[in-house]
């Protein structure tokens, strides 16, 4: 009975020692970083779209982000402080530079985030969470200068003046931009809901 005990405690102390050589040298290798492929191409992926559309064709960058690239550049100085995210072991971030591109196009356009994911290869669970921080940092840098309402009358009827100025428009304080969005209008009014685009 001694034996086979002594035999078992022996079999056991193979083991562990074993298992100890074998956990010594897995740390004694690098760690290889964790990285998704597609997150590797969409790096290179934004940064050909952005080189292209600044050098090759920059009045095609002001339609894809309804800015020039001095704007873009301005803007992502302001924004990117807030934005930027740290590497970690596992993967490397998303840019500064390409969230505020992503978010950007999603504001000129409306583009749904599926979209956005084959565009700048994000998946779209990434971008649903990207985007809201980004126009909030985006808010935060641009309220005091940019994003100001009036504080008086006076302020507000210069804006009216500016309005009547330029576009010809009196007693018009401010603009917002719209979208028309594709939807199946409901059963027996779609009289209702057709616009001038043709669109419901």
């Amino acid at each position: 009975m001694d034996d086979e005990l002594n035999k078992s405690i022996l079999m056991l102390c193979f083991g562990a020692a074993a298992m100890q050589a074998l956990l010594e040298e897995e740390s004694r290798k690098p760690r290889r970083l964790w990285r998704r492929r597609e997150r590797h191409e969409e790096e290179r992926f934004y940064e050909m779209v952005f080189k292209e559309l600044r050098i090759e064709k920059p009045r095609l960058k002001e339609h894809f982000w309804l800015m020039n690239a001095t704007t873009f550049e301005h803007l992502l100085g302001l924004v990117g402080p807030l934005i930027t995210k740290k590497d970690t072991l596992m993967r490397s971030a998303i840019s500064a530079k390409c969230r505020l591109m992503l978010t950007l196009r999603y504001l000129a356009t409306g583009e749904k985030f599926r979209a956005l994911q084959r565009t700048f290869r994000v998946p779209h669970t990434t971008i649903s969470k990207l985007v809201p921080e980004v126009c909030a940092a985006l808010y935060r840098v641009l309220k005091d200068d940019y994003i100001k309402f009036p504080s008086d009358e006076s302020e507000w009827k210069q804006i009216s003046d500016g309005f009547n100025t330029i576009l010809n428009f009196p007693n018009c304080i401010g603009a917002i931009d719209g979208r028309h969005v594709v939807m199946v209008a409901p059963a027996s009014t779609e009289r209702i809901y057709h616009n001038y685009k043709t669109l419901f």
